[in-house]
């Protein structure tokens, strides 16, 4: 007995020392009432996190990832697991919350920007993403996910917001839509159009900020906004989506701070440069003016 209870201690011991403070993020046994941890939480750092997800762990590695804590509570049947996301930052944070969200659906017991359902609550902190799951659905079991949330919450430090956020203004904006991104497999879902790969250099460095607007002729553009460390690195930026531009745009014209081109579809689009800052406009409806 006491060789298993120090071997338990090891266990928990090592994934504390891997997932550094996240375990006091770990709710003890009975929280919710009844349910106990079914095993000692693993913990998953950098690439390994390939073994806990299969296809998709790119996205995470893209914008940022630390470490995942994965702790497994049990009552009966009913089963909730618990998946401590440490990103980088708030932006990589944020980043996957939004890539993962789609249309929220918040509970107004919970405080964070957050979506809840019956089999899931999703929510983003500071540089933490955080799921709580089950299976069964039930509104015991679902009521469960909240106090989890609630607990795991509670004890992460400041909830501060990306200012790229900010950029995003005006009227007609779809919420859903917002996405924050830092390399070619974020950029390929928003702005593919443009090419293949990480055409605007961003190297899982710079952020860019994209979402989708309502337009008067109908359907949605897309804006994708990139605040570059300097003008020198916009500029090079730019010229690489000049120089690699997808040959199945129609070029109606380029400069040195501007491409305007058409698509297949007829629709127009735009990539501009003003200082470190790069602008991308895709799915107009209307010709732009110069």
């Amino acid at each position: 007995m006491r060789r298993a209870l120090a071997a338990s201690f090891l266990l928990l011991a090592a994934a504390g020392a891997r997932a550094g403070s996240d375990l006091s993020l770990v709710p003890e046994d009975g929280t919710p009432a009844g349910f106990r941890r079914a095993e000692a939480p693993k913990v998953f750092a950098g690439a390994e996190l390939y073994g806990h997800i299969d296809g998709g762990a790119e996205i995470f590695l893209e914008l940022g990832f630390d470490a995942l804590t994965l702790a497994r509570f049990r009552r009966g049947d009913a089963e909730i697991v618990l998946e401590i996301y440490r990103m980088d930052d708030p932006v990589a944070a944020w980043g996957i919350y939004l890539a993962k969200c789609g249309k929220e659906t918040p509970d107004p017991g919970f405080s964070e920007r957050h979506t809840f359902g019956r089999y899931q609550l999703a929510f983003v902190k500071g540089r933490y993403y955080v799921l709580v799951n089950n299976d069964a659905g039930t509104p015991e079991v679902s009521a469960g996910l909240l106090e989890i949330g609630r607990f795991t919450a509670s004890r992460i430090p400041g909830a501060e917001r990306p200012a790229a956020l900010a950029l995003l203004l005006g009227d007609g904006l779809v919420p859903s839509t917002v996405r924050l991104i830092r390399g070619r497999y974020g950029l390929q879902s928003v702005a593919g159009a443009l090419g293949e790969g990480d055409l605007l250099l961003l190297g899982g460095k710079a952020a860019a900020v994209a979402g989708e607007y309502r337009q008067p002729g109908g359907g949605t553009r897309t804006l994708l906004l990139v605040d570059y460390p300097s003008a020198a690195a916009a500029t090079a930026a730019f010229s690489n989506v000049r120089e690699k531009l997808d040959p199945l745009l129609k070029v109606l014209s380029a400069d040195e701070v501007r491409i305007l081109f058409q698509d297949r579809a007829g629709k127009f689009g735009s990539v501009s440069r003003e200082g470190a800052r790069v602008r991308v406009e895709l799915d107009l409806v209307a010709k732009p003016t110069p």
